[in-house]
């Protein structure tokens, strides 16, 4: 059953939410829950369902050319670590299952490191998300040459759900337990 509350008292959670809102810090703490939305979405979108900003398939496969990889990167890929060498005859392809990962469409995860690298923070009064050092940064570049395709611009499905989660924590506020 719904709380009932009088006119005087919605009044009341209204100005304190209308001057919560103002101030830099509930500023700072709704730019932080639509960025970290947004990051979910976009990690989801790249690294799970493998799309490109325009939401085509960032490639339609893993290479299956011979590669050999220095065995010490190898061996820092979870699920190699007691491989022999670093020849691969099947390609990055190989390499892929043999690391346990999906090999039906480029998905750019198989360490997680360039996952890991983005991150929610500030910038000045802002929240902003982006990769966290200038190698993964570098890395996203090359990867966005090498398929010819924007990756890590946000896209407009990486929006989705996030007015949502804004307008949950303003019903928060107005519902049970909001601190009045």
């Amino acid at each position: 059953m719904a709380q009932q509350i009088t006119m005087e008292e919605m009044m009341g959670r209204i100005r304190n939410f209308v001057g919560r809102m103002v101030t830099q810090e509930a500023k700072r703490n709704y730019q932080t829950v639509a960025a970290n939305h947004v990051k979910g979405n976009f990690d989801e979108r790249i690294y799970q369902q493998g799309k490109a900003t325009d939401g085509s398939g960032i490639g339609e496969k893993y290479s299956d050319n011979p590669l050999n990889v220095p065995l010490q990167d190898v061996r820092r890929i979870p699920g190699l670590s007691g491989r022999k060498t670093g020849f691969f005859s099947g390609g990055y392809e190989q390499l892929r299952k043999e690391a346990g990962r999906q090999t039906n469409f480029v998905d750019l995860e198989l360490t997680g490191s360039l996952k890991g690298s983005g991150a929610v923070g500030t910038d000045g009064e802002d929240v902003v998300f982006g990769f966290i050092n200038a190698a993964d940064q570098k890395i996203s570049k090359k990867l966005e040459r090498q398929y010819k395709k924007t990756i890590f611009k946000v896209a407009d499905s990486d929006l989705e759900g996030v007015e949502e989660q804004v307008n949950a924590l303003v019903a928060k506020f107005f519902g049970e337990g909001s601190g009045e």
